[in-house]
């Protein structure tokens, strides 16, 4: 199947009713399938190899999910770039990915166009009116849509979604998931959320990011989506009490703002579902948001690897009117749709209340790292995909996330790798040494830190080397903090590498895990 399949069997069922609503002006299931196959046939026409790369950069719109739908259609695959994204970075991730066609919004033209020079062949087209580069969508879409062809050739074997993450060697990894593995993610977001056809889905999280598989897995059974371009906690709060919203994904610090908002109960009477990925959420916020909102919290655990693997539900942490704290602080027990098991340095199960990596068994799991197989080796044993993550599950299958055994820093739902920022401080001519990890942070969970030594004849302040950090990074990878030390207090173990471990434990002190 298509997944336009499915917006078009829920269209057959209620074709008026509103599959998209953005800005006051809503797109029906039948619109939108309509728009979806013009798209698909717009593609179709450029002959381009099955399974070819095609991607999106562009801030939350419904042009976003239609793309989606038409780039499916077509038998290709949809990657997504984070407007925040640098553009030298925007780049080198379109040409690893081998990008055919780079669909982008008009106040990103500059970074379609670097990327159009970069890239021998690729293909821009502006989906918000005109731009310096590329066409506009209006002029490329084609006029006669032929519905027959489209993507005939695909089998639940081709890719369908890839997706730049990283891992301890730098940013530039893509997982590969192909068409089936996204059908079955999007059942399971639907299964673990309770969404059907009555449910109302506010999207302010990025659709870059996991909102996009959201958003798609709530269309498929004909929910609405209402999608509104980025967060911001007064319209949140005010489509909560008045929209008839039944669920809504925030990132922990989304939650966080919105709770400071609120900064007291909140009445929202059709509030069914708000689930909390991309990071564990805080003990003491937990509570305060079942405090605040009521028992409608549920928090989800996964990676782009794997999509989503635990889950956690109001039935789970609060029973009898309480809140039961030690679920509350877990990341869930294993979806529908997957296995997860903990598991030791040799590939063997633990005991409940002991420690072990996180592992993932599903059929949503990505074929692997895009032109990488040593790497997608690497992170898989005895047919478990190798999470990175620490874990305790205890006798009730609830798994607690306590550490990370790679390097990643994850600060506001994002993917920050020491590597890529250490690159940019070492390439300023005044750093001697630097080190970067994660602390502890209220509100990202974790931010970026260096530890930075600087040349004898260097005078550098703290904020000259962040705002190089962010000239070169962007302000979500920046660091956050930077300490200046001699280079005789930078650690080093026994090879001479720098004792990563060593700097960053004193920050954890006190900590009850250290992700």
């Amino acid at each position: 199947m298509h997944l336009i399949d499915y917006i078009e069997r829920a269209g057959s069922l209620r074709s008026h009713h509103p599959a998209l609503v953005a800005k006051g002006q809503s797109l029906s299931f039948e619109e939108v399938a309509k728009r979806a196959r013009q798209v698909g046939a717009s593609l179709a026409e450029q002959n381009l190899p099955l399974g070819s790369t095609v991607a999106i950069l562009a801030d939350n719109c419904p042009e976003v999910c239609l793309l989606q739908l038409g780039i499916n259609l077509a038998g290709l695959a949809w990657t997504s770039i984070h407007p925040s994204t640098t553009t030298d970075t925007t780049a080198q991730v379109l040409d690893y990915l081998d990008a055919r066609l780079v669909f982008f919004q008009a106040q990103y033209f500059a970074k379609a166009e670097a990327a159009a020079k970069a890239i021998p062949g690729l293909m821009t087209v502006c989906i918000n009116g005109s731009a310096p580069v590329g066409r506009s969508l209006d002029a490329w879409l084609t006029t006669n849509p032929d519905h027959e062809v489209l993507g005939s050739l695909a089998t639940p074997t081709t890719a369908a979604w890839l997706q730049h993450t990283g891992g301890a060697a730098g940013p530039c990894h893509g997982t590969v998931h192909s068409r089936s593995a996204i059908e079955i993610g999007l059942a399971n977001v639907v299964d673990a959320l309770g969404a059907g056809q009555e449910s109302k889905h506010l999207v302010v999280a990025p659709l870059t990011h996991a909102a996009g598989i959201f958003s798609l897995a709530f269309a498929s059974v004909g929910a609405t989506n209402v999608i509104h371009e980025l967060f911001d906690a007064d319209a949140v709060d005010a489509a909560l009490r008045s929209e008839g919203i039944t669920h809504l994904f925030l990132p922990p610090t989304a939650l966080y703002a919105l709770l400071d908002f609120l900064d007291g109960p909140a009445a929202y009477p059709a509030l069914q579902c708000l689930v909390v990925a991309g990071a564990p959420v805080a003990p003491e916020r937990f509570e305060q948001a079942v405090n605040y909102l009521g028992p409608v919290l549920h928090e989800v655990y996964g990676q782009t690897e794997t999509l989503l693997a635990l889950v956690k539900r109001p039935g789970d942490y609060f029973l009898g009117g309480r809140l039961d704290a030690r679920v509350a602080r877990s990341a869930g027990r294993p979806v529908r749709f997957a296995r997860v098991a903990l598991l030791d340095d040799e590939g063997s199960l633990v005991a409940p209340g002991e420690s072990g990596e996180v592992a993932v068994r599903t059929s949503m799991l990505m074929d692997g790292y895009y032109k990488k197989p040593e790497l997608t080796a690497r992170s898989r044993r005895g047919g478990w995909h190798l999470t990175g993550d620490i874990g305790i599950a205890d006798e009730a299958g609830f798994v607690t996330i306590v550490d990370r055994k790679r390097e990643m820093i994850i600060t506001g739902s994002f993917n920050v790798f020491p590597g890529e920022v250490e690159e940019v401080l070492c390439g300023h001519e005044g750093i001697q040494d630097c080190c970067v990890f994660g602390i502890p942070d209220g509100k990202w969970g974790e931010s970026v830190h260096a530890v930075v030594s600087l040349r004898e004849c260097s005078s550098l302040q703290e904020d000259q080397l962040l705002q190089w950090c962010k000239a070169g990074l962007g302000s979500i990878k920046a660091p956050k903090s930077i300490t200046i030390v001699p280079q005789s207090a930078i650690p080093r173990a026994a090879d001479g590498a720098v004792d990563r471990a060593k700097l960053k434990a004193p920050y954890w002190d006190g900590q009850w895990r250290r992700v």
